[in-house]
């Protein structure tokens, strides 16, 4: 096992060094037992932990990095191969939400790399999807010009970056969306890109079952130039500001309601605390009993961005905890949503056991 990673071994199954699952549990068998231990990069082993959950009620899709979690996300959420797929990095997450949102649109994966790296693991799902174009999301200051080109050794590239994130969100957009002008059902989303809760649950929602829903980036006292000039060639009939005055100020709104309002929707904010918004936004899009769920940390972005679209796909929400807790606007959700199996995403750094355990509670 190299350094740096997580040794899995387990009662009845089998996982890899990502913690994922590659052989079935026994169908007869009711509860999954495993026992885990990491070496760090000066090769110091860890003790091993135990811990145990209930069989297809509770699943943690994970790997020792955000990279390796996105991976074990696309293949549970991704079984077969995509026509296309997106690739981001961690490093630039909030960006990387704006094509999570267009990839949960399309129902495509998102990949993560580093800036000049790609990881074997990511090489070999992206080779197993076999996809016929990645868009590679982020300037080359972002995204380094070695990295495409250890893509485009998988499949035909294209790249999609502007100036600063703002710009990157616009041209994610442009390349997703046509005119929305006709469809008096959508509307375009505009949220704070310092609130990674806020842009999670955006990428995860959908406004109107299967219809479009751009993400774009904010500052908090305007909207940037390239933003504003996205929303006019959009002509979208609604359009909300995520967020309350601390994330998007009036001025920024009423620079959007110059644009939209005319349309059939006008401007709406999303108000509230964040996790409250978020809950609001995943139960105004995803009403009733769930057969399943993905659940993932607000505060870590870079683990949740796959859950984004793996929701989309199954058409289920995305509920954000912290690390330690379940908000209260979480839990009523939980309550409402009746769910069968829960999908965490992310590792123990990103939502621990003992939220792991609370999660059962609202099992149906």
């Amino acid at each position: 096992m190299s350094d740096g990673t997580t040794t899995w071994t387990s009662v009845g199954t089998i996982y890899d060094s990502e913690g994922t699952i590659t052989k079935p549990m026994p169908a007869a068998q009711t509860k999954l037992c495993w026992r885990a231990r990491a070496t760090d990069h000066a090769g110091n082993v860890g003790s091993w932990k135990t811990a145990c959950t209930r069989l297809g009620r509770i699943e943690r899709l994970a790997g020792t990095e955000p990279h390796l979690t996105a991976v074990a996300v696309s293949r549970r959420a991704f079984p077969d191969g995509v026509p296309s797929l997106y690739v981001a990095t961690s490093a630039n997450a909030r960006e990387a939400t704006a094509a999570a949102a267009a990839a949960g649109y399309k129902g495509r994966p998102v990949l993560l790399v580093g800036k000049d790296s790609v990881s074997t693991t990511v090489a070999t799902e992206i080779e197993r999807l076999a996809p016929s174009r990645i868009y590679l999301i982020g300037r080359t200051s972002v995204v380094s010009s070695s990295v495409a080109r250890k893509l485009a050794e998988l499949a035909p590239v294209t790249r999609i970056g502007g100036a600063n994130m703002y710009e990157t969100s616009a041209l994610v957009s442009k390349a997703t969306y046509g005119s929305l002008a006709d469809d008096p059902g959508v509307s375009v989303q505009v949220a704070n890109a310092g609130n990674g809760v806020h842009l999670l649950a955006v990428a995860a929602s959908e406004i109107n079952y299967g219809e479009p829903n751009p993400l774009l980036l904010t500052k908090r006292d305007y909207v940037p130039g390239a933003v504003l000039t996205e929303v006019r060639r959009l002509d979208p009939p609604g359009g909300c500001v995520v967020g309350g005055l601390q994330d998007v100020s009036d001025h920024a709104f009423l620079q959007l309601h110059e644009i939209i309002s005319q349309g059939y929707n006008g401007v709406c904010r999303w108000s509230g605390g964040d996790y409250k918004v978020a809950a609001y936004l995943a139960a105004y899009t995803n009403r009733g009993p769930k057969e399943e769920i993905y659940v993932a940390s607000g505060s870590s972005i870079p683990d949740a961005i796959a859950a984004t679209t793996a929701a989309r796909k199954a058409h289920v929400p995305l509920v954000l905890v912290t690390k330690w807790s379940i908000p209260e606007a979480s839990k009523r959700l939980l309550e409402e949503a009746e769910v069968g199996t829960i999908r965490i995403v992310g590792d123990t750094d990103a939502i621990s056991w003992s939220v792991a355990e609370d999660l059962k509670r609202y099992l149906d």
